[in-house]
């Protein structure tokens, strides 16, 4: 086949694995169930439509910051374009950027890891992550740009990528592009940009091992001049991500809520599994590049499950494209693997990645409480009785769509739908001795007054919770039925809370609060604690709990508010300031 030929066809093959991705993606999101994650953002979106970038929003778990730490461009684009039409076109630039690729990296192997990326990219649409994908696809521009250094020419396939210009001035250019798709992937996802500092990681300690192994070990001033010269051991790339690595450190200083993701032992055992048994498949070649990027990927993981941080399980997160690296690696170097112990690996990275269909809600119930209908009773009988200061307990369902619909209505709620923000304040309903008792201590402490229960299924998290709100209402102890229609039962709490305790609060909006006192005192405030909080009078101070201490110096209306300066936020990231005094 002459050169022109094969073109042809490649250009054709990648067309229509575009076109493929766009059916599959198509048919998830119209015909398919909701996204998991899909209320949050929903959640999300109204906000920025809303009050714009406000960095702190009380309608969800007690205050806590928004878009700060999650995604500062995927809302805005979705505001603009909305969500869909951002997230397949970014899909759709990342799947043609890999297919090029693929086709540089693996020129005669082209077509099974095509088909396989064509197939299992869109169906993370299953997910709801769409800023989560969108940031995917700037990775895959961040590699590619990356992989075109002839000195580490592939990241797991050998010597086929394509070499860079030599000159400074190019290195320059290449440099400030990736710095700024470094800050894009940030700005989008920070948690892709985990991702990135895994590849461009592995590639250094690659190089650095490929250095030892064929260079002189004698490191003088001289050979060490060389050594970096030559860019073997640090150079542009790991550069400019490291530096805007740094700046999400000091972010993460500066916006620290205290909060983690959870990891369990079953998410840990789950990836050590995938990466031993890729490293016994790969055991009898060399692989040098796929089996140091294994080793970084198992290092971050058990770094991630020993050192609690929000990243937690998301550190595992490669699963969504472990088929496709296990075909490519397979396509790859299929002379030389074993064929059963391949089909093993590629079934074991079919489970691993196919955890984002099994979460996904596919019953009758997700499409049903995806729809306003389904909660407007709920929400008109909480708006006629809800008053200023308190909250409502939702139930969580396995569709989370109780989330978005009730705060998007201006009711604040005890929960929401991001998983690290559930510890440690809400630790207890994962706990399986919950009890009736230290259930309804929680909801006090929660300034919940009342409890609403939709139907089922529920989130793994709230099985047990429904389970004793089902039993305290029946009992009538201290919950009490108060409205129940075809989707959901809300029950009153006895004792109800408050945000204020021994105080008034007069009114309650997505970053502010004003309280009438009417007393001078010390008032615990069921609000989570941040230095950008701004009392009108007096100190506020961080409990040992983690919310909000006010020591009030005279009787009357106040108000704290969330107020984000440069200075402040500059200091923060300095000192962790505890206390914070009007003025």
């Amino acid at each position: 086949m002459s050169s022109p030929e094969r073109q042809n066809n490649h250009l054709a093959s990648q067309v229509l694995g575009l076109f493929i991705a766009i059916s599959i993606a198509l048919v998830v999101i119209y015909l398919g169930p909701p996204g998991v994650d899909r209320p949050a953002h929903l959640f999300q979106l109204s906000l920025f439509a809303k009050h714009g970038f406000v960095f702190w929003d009380n309608y969800w778990y007690l205050g806590g910051y928004s878009f700060i730490g999650y995604s500062l461009i995927f809302y805005p684009l979705a505001r603009v374009f909305s969500i869909y039409p951002v997230v397949i076109a970014s899909l759709l630039v990342g799947l043609w950027v890999t297919f090029r690729m693929l086709l540089r990296l693996l020129p005669k192997s082209f077509l099974i890891p095509w088909l396989a990326i064509s197939i299992t990219w869109p169906l993370e649409l299953l997910s709801g992550a769409y800023p989560y994908i969108v940031g995917q696809a700037l990775v895959v521009l961040g590699i590619a740009l990356v992989i075109r250094d002839r000195d580490w020419d592939s990241f797991a396939y050998g010597d086929a990528g394509l070499s860079i210009k030599k000159s400074r001035a190019m290195g320059i250019l290449a440099a400030a592009i990736f710095a700024l798709i470094s800050i894009a992937i940030w700005a989008t996802s920070p948690l892709d940009l985990y991702f990135l500092d895994l590849f461009v990681i592995a590639r250094w300690i690659d190089r650095m091992i490929s250095w030892f192994r064929t260079g002189d070990r004698r490191i003088d001033r001289s050979h060490l001049s060389e050594f970096l010269a030559n860019r073997f051991l640090i150079d542009k790339y790991l550069v400019s991500l490291g530096v805007v690595s740094i700046v999400e450190v000091l972010t993460t200083f500066a916006f620290s809520s205290g909060a983690y993701y959870p990891f369990w032992w079953t998410d840990l055992t789950e990836a050590l599994i995938f990466v031993v048994m890729v490293w016994v498949w790969l055991a009898r070649i060399e692989a040098q590049k796929t089996k140091v990027f294994l080793s970084v990927f198992a290092a971050a993981c058990l770094l991630a499950f020993f050192v609690r941080s929000e990243l937690g399980a998301n550190a595992t997160r490669i699963s969504d494209i472990s088929v496709f690296i296990v075909v490519a690696l397979y396509v790859r170097y299929r002379d030389h693997l074993s064929f059963k112990l391949g089909v093993a690996v590629i079934a074991y990275a079919i489970f691993w990645g196919s955890s984002t269909l099994v979460s996904a809600p596919f019953d009758h119930s997700a499409s049903s409480q995806s729809a306003a209908k389904y909660w407007k009773p709920a929400i008109s009988f909480l708006k006629d009785h809800l008053k200023a200061g308190q909250r409502v307990e939702v139930v969580d369902s396995a569709s989370h769509f109780g989330d978005y619909f009730l705060p998007e209505s201006s009711i604040p709620i005890v929960r929401g739908w991001f998983r690290q923000d559930d510890f440690p304040t809400n630790e207890i309903l994962y706990q399986n001795d919950l009890s009736a008792k230290g259930y309804l201590q929680w909801l006090k402490d929660m300034a919940a007054a009342y409890v609403v229960l939709p139907g089922g299924p529920y989130d793994f998290s709230s099985v047990k919770e429904a389970k004793v709100v089902k039993s305290l209402g029946e009992s009538s102890y201290c919950l009490h039925k108060v409205f129940a229609d075809a989707n959901a039962t809300i029950y009153r709490v006895c004792d109800q809370g408050h945000m204020v305790s021994g105080a008034k609060v007069v009114s309650f909006a997505v970053n502010s609060l004003t309280v009438l006192f009417n007393h001078p005192g010390n008032y615990r405030l069921s609000l989570h604690f941040t230095p950008y909080f701004l009392p009108s009078k007096g100190c506020i101070y961080r409990l040992s709990d983690g919310l909000v201490g006010w020591d009030v110096p005279t009787a009357g209306v106040q108000t704290v508010r969330f107020q984000l300066t440069m200075s402040r936020l500059v200091g923060e990231i300095f000192e962790q300031n505890q206390r914070v005094c009007a003025g």
